[in-house]
């Protein structure tokens, strides 16, 4: 079976931003979804890619100086196609809900942009 055979699903989740979130991701969450025959859309990964960090080394770090600024707002603005270029590969969404008094902002925005594009079914761990 090849990777265009299997069902893909955006995970929507929070882990990415932590050495211990990612370790979680890849060695539990990710396999255990693969090993149902899923093909799984991560969007850290994907969106790292378009992170330059030797162009982050190389612009001066002290205090909030405007290529700081630049930086990451260019990257912030490259998260959303990239993430929707994910979603539309997909047939389902899973949203890690980690169970807090709230949900994280950016899976919220994910969710809402699944929905507003009538995307498919969305489940929650």
């Amino acid at each position: 079976m090849g990777i265009t055979d299997k069902p893909k699903i955006y995970l929507a989740n929070q882990l990415g931003f932590s050495e211990g979130g990612r370790w979680i991701l890849n060695n539990y969450i990710i396999p255990a979804l693969v090993q149902l025959g899923l093909h799984v859309h991560n969007p850290f990964p994907e969106c790292e890619k378009n992170l330059d960090l030797e162009e982050l080394k190389s612009i001066e770090m002290e205090g909030l100086t405007s290529e700081y600024k630049k930086f990451w707002r260019e990257f912030a603005l490259s998260i959303t196609p990239t993430n929707d270029g994910l979603m539309d590969d997909s047939s389902a969404l899973v949203a890690i809900l980690d169970g807090s008094t709230h949900i994280d902002d950016g899976e919220a925005s994910e969710i809402g942009n699944w929905v507003a594009k009538g995307l498919g079914p969305i489940f929650a761990i």
